[in-house]
C-alpha cells in the first residue's frame, strides 16, 4: 500500500482491498489484534469435546464457564445457540425432568 500512496489516497486503497482504514493504520503499526474469533464450527468442537469428557453433565451456564476456564473467548448467548442448535446437553430436555426438581406425587394414582 505504501507504493501505491502517492496515486491514491488510502480511502480508495481500503476500499478496493475491502479492508478498514483502522485496520490498515493498525497493520502499518505493525499492531495485531487483540483477540481472536472463532467460527461456528471451531465453538462447536470446544462444546463438544467439553461434553464427551464430561459425560453430558453440562448445561448451558457450566458450559460458559468451563470454555472460558480453558481460555477461549465464549459470550452466554453463542453457547446456548450452539447447544440448542445441535443439541449438546441438557439444552433439549427432551421429557427429561431437571435435575434440580424432584417428584413428590404421582400424577395417576394408583388402583387397587
Amino acid at each position: 500500500m505504501e507504493g501505491q500512496r502517492t496515486g491514491y489516497t488510502l480511502d480508495e486503497m481500503c476500499r478496493v482491498l475491502a479492508v478498514s482504514d483502522s485496520g490498515s493504520r493498525a497493520w502499518k503499526q505493525g499492531g495485531t489484534p487483540n483477540r481472536t474469533r472463532l467460527t461456528d464450527a471451531q465453538r462447536l468442537t470446544w462444546i463438544r469435546a467439553i461434553h464427551d469428557a464430561l459425560k453430558g453433565a453440562y448445561g448451558s451456564p457450566r458450559m460458559v464457564r468451563e470454555v472460558r476456564g480453558r481460555g477461549v473467548p465464549a459470550s452466554k448467548e453463542w453457547i446456548e445457540r450452539l447447544m440448542r442448535e445441535h443439541a449438546s446437553g441438557r439444552a433439549t430436555r427432551g421429557g427429561t425432568r431437571s435435575r434440580r426438581t424432584r417428584r413428590t406425587t404421582c400424577r395417576w394414582p394408583r388402583t387397587g
